[in-house]
């Protein structure tokens, strides 16, 4: 199977073998945008800082605090990439989800993993947008919720197809 394989918009397989599945999904633009927009606020802030005018050095200050806000915002709060790493070898599910600044890391045994489904939620514009769930058998889901919002279900339903297949599962409809 090649390497880099786009399964949908903003997913790639990284890797696939007998025994090993690995997704990437990015989503670096939000953060890039804010980021840039942080940029700015700080050095228009810088300069009005040093205007020497009453007006300008408050106007300065606010925009060099919302700069730094927004390149912390951007760095910390804001997901950029996960990557789930599904190895049969070690029985273990491993989801990294990449800050600009942070790594968050999530592992669960495959073992756990009784079912895969897509679910749909709603944004405030009742647009419909859709991500896979990993089903556990103590009931609970697991959301392998995307950085980018997929209102194509069929895509998602590649995913899961996929998923399934790789642990085994059977098919939920």
């Amino acid at each position: 199977m090649p390497m880099q394989q786009t399964l949908n918009p903003g997913m790639n397989i990284l890797k696939q073998t007998e025994t090993y599945l690995q997704l990437r999904d990015s989503a670096w633009g939000w953060a890039l945008t804010i980021c840039c927009a942080g940029l700015i606020g700080v050095f228009v802030g810088m300069q009005g800082l040093s205007s020497g005018i009453r007006a300008g050095q408050v106007m300065g200050a606010g925009m060099l605090l919302a700069g730094c806000t927004a390149i912390a915002v951007a760095g910390l709060g804001i997901e950029c990439s996960q990557v789930w790493t599904f190895d049969k070898s070690i029985g273990t599910l491993t989801v990294k989800r990449y800050y600009a600044l942070r790594t968050q890391t999530l592992r669960r045994s495959l073992y756990e993993i009784c079912g895969v489904d897509v679910t749909e939620d709603e944004d405030a514009d009742r647009m419909a947008h859709y991500y896979v769930t990993l089903v556990l058998q103590a009931g609970d889901r697991m959301p392998l919720r995307s950085t980018i919002n997929n209102p194509n279900r069929h895509d998602r339903e590649q995913l899961a197809s996929r998923i399934r297949q790789f642990l085994n599962l059977p098919s939920t409809g």
